[in-house]
């Protein structure tokens, strides 16, 4: 208990330093999470015919790569190495845990040199993390699709289910990825910090293959409910 010491204090004195440097202005943001949560909700009601028509065309792609998911997943863990899995130890963070503390990090930075685009880009970046994490994971819990460590195969499901074993589809940790650097990416609209964002966010993706906690699929369409969230909320705070 005496070596969790310090670091409780480090996180403490980082959490005041957090909310010191919070300013009114900051409240705008988190006072649309609730309508904006409702907006890409219900978004399927307003859809026309090209929305259903791409729809379609993501339904077609999630199959063919259920339809290969066992084949990639036997691919990867074939090569997974002592390697892979330290790259995966430096960039898994990023999609859970890691995500928060990059963008409170961000955001008092942005607060100290008095960066407001900064502190938008964390703020925008925060509230899609958090509504494509509700949004996955109720889809978790209606699918329950069997994570690929439990041997049970791609085509698994036991819906509903609050177990993480039956947590596979869609990814979380890509999702979550995904929603931030589609965030940043159109808060700069710069061609290499979209491009290392996005970059980011991939190998987030494939570190959850390399571990065997999530199937091809399950990142595939992680990834675009993490952009669609993204670039939801950034049109509609522009």
């Amino acid at each position: 208990m005496q070596n969790d010491k310090p670091k409780f204090k480090y996180e403490m004195l980082y959490l005041i330093l957090i909310v010191c440097s919070w300013d009114i202005n900051s409240m705008d943001w988190w006072r649309s999470f609730y309508p904006d949560a409702r907006h890409i909700i219900s978004s399927p009601l307003r859809w026309d015919t090209g929305d259903w028509a791409k729809f379609s065309c993501v339904l077609v792609a999630t199959g063919s790569f259920a339809s290969n998911d066992e084949t990639i997943r036997n691919f990867s863990q074939s090569r997974r190495s002592s390697t892979t899995d330290k790259i995966d130890d430096i960039f898994r963070p990023l999609g859970a845990e890691g995500a928060a503390l990059m963008l409170g990090s961000v955001y008092l930075y942005g607060c100290i040199t008095s960066n407001t685009k900064l502190k938008k880009a964390a703020l925008l970046s925060g509230e899609s993390a958090l509504i494509s994490t509700a949004i996955v994971g109720a889809i978790k819990c209606l699918i329950g699709r069997s994570r690929p460590y439990m041997e049970k195969g791609a085509f698994s499901c036991s819906p509903p289910s609050i177990y993480s074993d039956n947590h596979s589809f869609p990814s979380g940790h890509t999702s979550t990825a995904f929603s931030i650097a589609s965030c940043i990416t159109d808060e700069y609209k710069n061609p290499i910090i979209g491009g290392l964002a996005y970059g980011v966010a991939t190998v987030v993706g494939l570190s959850r293959v390399n571990d065997d906690k999530h199937w091809a699929s399950d990142i595939f369409v992680g990834s675009l409910i993490g952009i669609s969230v993204g670039r939801t909320i950034s049109k509609l705070h522009q």
